[in-house]
């Protein structure tokens, strides 16, 4: 495969390098007074920057029509099917294709080709390279990408058979990503109904009686369930030691508890050398008491290590971790702990040790229960997990292949 020099670098002997001013143009948007009610009651698609997401160019959230006196009267026009938006200012590097004519805010900067190409293709290209052009105007008081920058950016155009090979396979890779995220959602969909109908407690009928007792319930188990203070199953563990080579040294976020690394390594700032970390055990249930808010709970699934005193860790007793940890960490649960917040600041407003303490839970009569439902929800965490691996592992390939494909180092047969 022979290859030539050009202002991008080395390409296929076969491709072109052009601006994009030389096979399309780029037209701007606005938006219609939102003051004359009159302009959004028709049938004309218009879109802002917010209805693109960054890692799709096929996604257009397309709720807000426009008629055409608002297209007369205001700087927004109507962008032909088949052309790429580019979003310039506010939200800048999204881009999609449009599949039906539509109009866009100001922010967009819409490119309409004028040659044979395959909009696809280009897309494609433009979407892996965007950073190119932002990096562009750092340092600068322009937030955002010039018309004249996007105009003059080179674009390789291998031949036509080609663009359309290269942006099949892309497309393909994108509906693979698309199909596997659709079906995280489902299943974690699925995973907050089981819980909230394994965990939630209401009063039904058993035996003739009434009783406290979840909506779904596996049929060799009976009897009512029992209230208790958290307090009863979690007792506040407050082990101290000082850093060691021979303890790892954790962190905690809403992901889970892992190793620290050196860059959420700040033990640099401490002045006194005899500062001492909490140590936290395998299952003990963590929260951080300013990140309760944001979900920041769960097991400690790791093991020994030592964590910021900031940190709260409990440990588990008369109960099975694993079911508490479902218990602590479900929407329910941490919106009733978040009435306990206190503080003037927001994003320091906690919720204490003691409070969270004073919270009543429900459980089951048996610890085989609770290992059960357990053991139910911990089965499905690990479907969603390996959904999540191969989802990372698709993205990787589709960087790959792009990578790859569209800068001439792998050729597609056509």
């Amino acid at each position: 495969m022979e290859f030539k020099e050009t202002k991008i670098g080395l390409v296929p002997k076969d491709w072109e390098v052009k601006k994009l001013r030389e096979i399309g143009k780029l037209v701007g948007g606005g938006t219609p007074s939102t003051k004359n009610a009159a302009y959004w009651r028709g049938d004309i698609p218009w879109i802002s920057s917010s209805d693109l997401i960054e890692n799709s160019i096929t996604y257009i959230n397309i709720h807000k029509f426009i008629n055409e006196e608002a297209i007369k009267q205001s700087a927004t026009k109507l962008i032909p099917k088949n052309s790429i938006l580019i979003v310039s200012r506010v939200g800048v590097g999204k881009i999609a294709i449009n599949k039906t004519k539509l109009c866009t805010s100001q922010d967009f900067q819409s490119f309409i080709p004028q040659i044979d190409i395959n909009i696809t293709y280009l897309a494609y290209y433009l979407h892996k390279n965007i950073k190119q052009l932002m990096r562009l105007n750092q340092g600068t008081s322009i937030k955002g990408i010039t018309k004249k920058d996007i105009e003059n950016f080179l674009i390789p155009i291998p031949p036509l058979k080609e663009q359309q090979k290269i942006a099949k396979i892309l497309l393909t890779c994108d509906e693979m990503i698309e199909k596997q995220e659709k079906l995280i959602k489902e299943k974690e969909k699925l995973r907050k109904g089981l819980m909230q109908k394994l965990l939630n407690v209401e009063l039904r009928v058993e035996g003739g009686e009434l009783k406290k007792l979840p909506k779904v319930r596996f049929k060799e188990f009976s009897g009512e369930w029992v209230k208790k203070k958290l307090r009863e199953v979690l007792k506040e563990r407050k082990e101290y030691s000082k850093k060691s080579n021979n303890i790892p040294h954790l962190t905690l976020s809403k992901d889970g508890i892992f190793p620290k690394t050196e860059q959420f390594n700040r033990d640099f700032l401490v002045v006194t050398e005899d500062k001492k970390y909490k140590i936290t055990y395998l299952n003990d249930i963590c929260y951080n008491p300013a990140n309760l808010k944001f979900g920041v709970i769960g097991r400690n699934k790791y093991g020994k290590g030592i964590f910021s005193p900031i940190y709260v860790t409990f440990e588990v007793y008369n109960a099975n971790p694993i079911f508490i940890e479902y218990v602590v960490t479900s929407d329910d649960f941490i919106s009733k702990a978040l009435k306990y917040q206190e503080g003037t600041v927001y994003e320091r407003m906690a919720v204490k040790p003691d409070d969270l303490l004073k919270l009543s839970i429900f459980i089951p009569p048996t610890l085989e229960e609770q290992e059960k439902i357990a053991d139910v929800l911990s089965t499905l965490d690990k479907e969603i997990d390996l959904l999540k691996l191969e989802l990372e592992e698709f993205k990787k390939l589709k960087k790959s292949l792009m990578q790859k494909l569209l800068t001439g180092k792998v050729r597609v047969r056509v």
